[in-house]
């Protein structure tokens, strides 16, 4: 009877001192696990970043292609009203040739 006593008077101090050797792992795994979650957050942050950087590069390059066809279409307009203002001035000259001409004939 003494022997069964000591028996599980050792089997529980074994126990005992198991116990905390198996809370300080089960801590260690519950720490690695919340460090990778944090990775994983830390990781989905940046991929959140890097598409809202091609994103906004995406937009700057719609930005400047719309200023370019502005420009251009600036430019054909300026170009377009140069050939109005060329056409107007070679009616002029041409009115004013022909009312030369009216002019000397008619002295």
């Amino acid at each position: 009877e003494e022997e069964e006593r000591l028996a599980a008077e050792q089997v529980t101090a074994e126990e005992e001192e198991r116990l905390p050797v198996e809370q300080a792992a089960a801590a260690e795994e519950e720490r690695l696990a919340a460090e990778q979650a944090a990775a994983a957050e830390d990781g989905r942050l940046a991929a959140e970043q890097a598409v809202a950087a091609v994103e906004e590069k995406r937009l700057a390059a719609e930005q400047a292609a719309t200023v370019e066809e502005e420009i251009l279409i600036a430019e054909q307009a300026a170009a377009e009203e140069e050939e109005a203002l060329a056409a107007e001035n070679a009616a002029a000259a041409e009115e004013e040739e022909s009312q030369k001409l009216a002019a000397e004939q008619a002295a």
